[in-house]
């Protein structure tokens, strides 16, 4: 018999905020491979320089996930505040 799986409450104890790091990211890199999702996020400057990077691996089940979520997100902002002007 399969243990149900726990749902996350707000109850929830969660890490002090100054535990938790903080990246801003102007650049995405994405790698699919048959076990994992790299997401590559960096900070490059005007003159194309690299600032800053990080690295972020997920499961391809929890890249799906992160897709549903922010696809979810995204129309809520836009339909709050209207549509993101993207570069052509």
């Amino acid at each position: 018999m399969s243990t149900p799986k726990r749902r996350k409450t707000d109850n929830e104890p969660q890490p002090p905020a100054q535990q938790i790091p903080e990246f801003y990211a102007n650049t995405i890199q994405v790698n699919v491979n048959a076990f994992e999702v790299e997401l590559s996020a960096m900070l490059v400057s005007s003159k194309n320089e690299l600032k800053g990077a990080l690295n972020l691996r997920l499961s391809p089940q929890t890249a799906v996930m992160l897709g549903k979520i922010l696809t979810e997100q995204m129309a809520g902002y836009e339909k709050q505040f209207g549509p993101i002007p993207l570069p052509k």
